[in-house]
């Protein structure tokens, strides 16, 4: 996946939202923010031009894999009812 722009983060609707043009896939790639992470970014875009893209790559796959686990989590707990 290339770098994640300002335009494809849309705080409002608390998602980013990546054109399958851009995915390995080629299908489009939504993911939901919680407001943790939207403060995360925000401060990132804040200092965007004294560190480098890599860096934000990197928050951005934390993100993505603190979700899988919450989700996984929230799988087990439905499980038990």
């Amino acid at each position: 996946m290339e770098f994640t722009n300002i335009l494809e983060m849309n705080f409002e609707k608390k998602v980013i939202d990546i054109s399958g043009k851009k995915m390995k896939t080629k299908k489009d790639f939504i993911l939901s923010l919680a407001k943790q992470a939207i403060e995360i970014l925000k401060k990132k875009l804040e200092y965007q031009n004294r560190h480098t893209t890599h860096e934000f790559r990197i928050i951005f796959s934390t993100i993505a894999h603190e979700k899988k686990e919450l989700m996984q989590w929230w799988a087990d707990c439905l499980d038990t009812l």
